[in-house]
C-alpha cells in the first residue's frame, strides 16, 4: 500500500526455474517431483491450471488446491481432509516458502511449484510458470498439446496480457484494497471499465451522479457493494 493509500503490488516473487536439463543451476524437470499449487479464487492460479490442463501435464505435476480464502498468514490446505496438504503434509502454504527462504516475510502467492522432496517452493513467478510448462516441461505434453505460445503471435499474446493484467486481473485488487475511493480512478486503459466513463473519474463514497456499472467493488451512499461489472473478461 502507497502512502497515498493506493494498492500497490509486491512483485518480488521467489523466481526459480524449472528447465528441461537444469542448465545454470536450475532445477531439472522431473515428472511427480513437483506440485502445483493453487487456488481457485486467484486469476493467476487459474491460468496455470487451464495451461496444465490443456498440455497435458496431469501426469507429470501434481496439484495442490488452497481454499478459497487466506488470513494474514498464508493461503491454507483447509479443503484437505486434516487440513493438510496430502503431498507436501502441511496446513499452511507459507511452510513451504520459509523452507525455501527462512524467515520470509513478504506475501506468499498463488500459483507456486513446491519441490516435493525438499518442501520449499522453487517459483511463484506466475507469468514465467506458465512458458516454461511450455516450453521446458514439452517432453511430458500429452500428444496433440497445443502450442500455446507461437512465434508469430507472441506479440499480440503480450499485448492483450498486459491489458488484461492491468484492467481486469490487478484492476479488482487495485479497486478492492485501495484505502480510500480517491485512489481508484476509471480511465479507460486502467481498470477496465466501460468508454463510455469519463476520463480520469474516481469513484466516490457519496451519492453524487455517476455510472451505475463499473469494475470492482464500489461504494453506494453509506453501503458497499461487493458485486458489480466489468467490460472485460477472461483470465490472465
Amino acid at each position: 500500500m502507497s502512502g497515498s493509500g493506493e494498492f500497490v503490488r509486491d512483485t518480488r516473487y521467489l523466481d526459480g526455474r524449472i528447465t528441461a536439463d537444469g542448465r545454470d543451476g536450475t532445477f531439472p524437470v522431473q515428472a511427480g517431483r513437483y506440485r502445483l499449487v493453487v487456488a481457485r479464487a486467484c486469476p493467476w492460479a487459474n491460468r496455470t491450471m487451464i495451461v496444465r490442463r490443456l498440455l497435458g501435464l496431469e501426469g507429470a505435476l501434481s496439484m495442490g488446491i488452497c481454499g478459497p480464502e487466506h488470513d494474514w498468514r498464508s493461503w491454507s490446505f483447509d479443503l484437505d481432509p486434516g487440513a493438510l496438504d496430502p503431498v507436501l503434509g502441511i496446513h499452511w502454504l507459507r511452510e513451504a516458502y520459509e523452507k525455501a527462504l527462512p524467515g520470509y516475510e513478504r506475501g506468499v502467492t498463488v500459483p507456486a511449484i513446491v519441490d516435493v522432496p525438499a518442501g520449499a517452493v522453487v517459483t511463484a513467478d506466475f507469468r514465467q510458470i506458465t512458458l516454461d510448462l511450455e516450453h521446458e516441461w514439452a517432453a511430458h505434453h500429452r500428444p496433440g498439446a497445443p502450442d500455446l505460445y507461437p512465434e508469430r503471435l507472441r506479440e499480440e499474446i503480450e499485448e492483450v496480457s498486459a491489458g488484461v493484467y492491468q484492467d481486469v486481473n490487478n484492476g479488482v485488487y487495485r479497486c478492492g484494497f485501495a484505502s480510500t475511493q480517491l485512489t481508484v480512478p476509471c480511465s479507460r486503459g486502467w481498470t477496465g471499465c466501460p468508454s463510455g466513463w469519463p476520463p480520469g473519474a474516481t469513484w466516490s463514497a457519496t451519492r453524487s451522479p455517476r455510472p451505475t456499472s463499473g469494475c470492482g467493488p464500489r461504494w453506494s451512499g453509506s453501503t458497499r457493494s461487493t458485486t458489480a461489472t466489468s467490460s472485460a473478461t477472461g483470465t490472465s
